[in-house]
């Protein structure tokens, strides 16, 4: 990251669209660099892929939800 190598690796990051999810920090692969994220990777998710990570973003929501603001 020092030196600038963008590297590919996974990073919760905030979501605004992105695997068809929106409004939640979440794990998925992204391009990092000096400066940060430079960019969210999106993988090609099977369905039965892109089911389980919208439940699993979906837990994440519940649970955050149980916690109060």
């Amino acid at each position: 990251i020092l030196k600038n190598e963008l590297v590919t690796l996974c990073a919760s990051v905030y979501l605004d669209g992105e695997y068809g999810l929106k409004d939640i920090f979440i794990g998925v692969p992204v391009v990092r660099g000096k400066e940060g994220v430079q960019k969210i990777v999106e993988l090609a998710l099977s369905d039965d892929e892109s089911e389980s990570l919208k439940k699993a973003a979906s837990a994440v929501k519940n649970s955050i939800s149980k916690l109060g603001t």
